[in-house]
């Protein structure tokens, strides 16, 4: 049913565009072409001129033997050379002498030379390196020389090595994460951090991984070590709560 009706509404809609095509299509044909923007006064000239001459462009192609004879009389000498055009020279202003490129560049950019650093101002270099100084020996690298080495200012050289540092490399030791011990490295760190208090519960511990290991055949040389260390435990437990039951009594 969907089909008939599809294709009933598709011949429908072929008849009303095919209607009247004809009248339709006359009158696209017909219908004027759009008028061109007028042209500059200067652009009609022109087209009139080309018009009247009718230039050719197939001599252009072709070989001129006058042209080449003209080519063969100009020549170009040059007797003297160009005379030097020297620029007035600023004694204010200097022009740089130097004109050679630094090919190492420590900070990202060229520094000037400490020649041409005026009295009062340092570079980045020379700062990190008074501050470098005053941190590895402050009582041979004070303010004051350094202030009369590098031309400044006593109190700008005091603000400078109170309110900036060299930087310093801590490694902070990791240590392993528990979860993922062994049941022997558990124990060893328990020891290691044991007191008196938590010592039977490390104890009960040590004696059931001990059993296990002793069921199952299999001796763990680590085990033997913390239970080593588990007995030293006990003595030092032992003897400090026998001190303390004296010192009670």
């Amino acid at each position: 049913m969907g089909q008939i009706i599809t294709k009933i509404y598709s011949m429908t809609a072929r008849e009303v565009k095919m209607v009247n095509i004809e009248r339709r299509a006359e009158k696209v044909i017909s219908k004027d072409k759009p008028t061109p923007a007028p042209m500059y006064p200067s652009t009609i000239k022109e087209l009139e001129r080309l018009k009247e001459e009718q230039i050719s462009t197939e001599h252009l192609d072709k070989k001129d033997k006058q042209l080449d004879e003209y080519l063969k009389k100009v020549y170009v000498s040059t007797p003297d050379p160009a005379p030097k055009s020297e620029r007035p020279v600023n004694p204010e202003r200097p022009l740089p002498l130097s004109r050679h490129t630094d090919e190492e560049v420590t900070y990202g950019y060229s520094e000037s030379e400490e020649q041409h650093i005026p009295p009062g101002r340092v570079s980045l270099k020379q700062a990190l390196q008074f501050i470098s100084d005053s941190q590895s020996d402050p009582d041979k690298h004070t303010s004051t020389a350094i202030a009369a080495q590098y031309k400044l200012d006593i109190n700008t050289t005091n603000d400078i090595l109170e309110h900036f540092k060299m930087f310093n490399v801590h490694i902070q030791k990791k240590e392993k994460d528990p979860a993922l011990m062994s049941k022997y490295e558990q124990l060893q760190l328990k020891i290691k951090h044991m007191s008196m208090y938590n010592a039977p519960e490390v104890f009960k511990e040590m004696n059931l991984l001990k059993k296990k290991t002793d069921e199952s055949g299999i001796e763990i040389k680590e085990i033997k070590d913390a239970d080593s260390d588990v007995d030293t435990k006990k003595e030092t437990s032992s003897s400090l709560s026998s001190e303390e039951s004296k010192t009670n009594r």
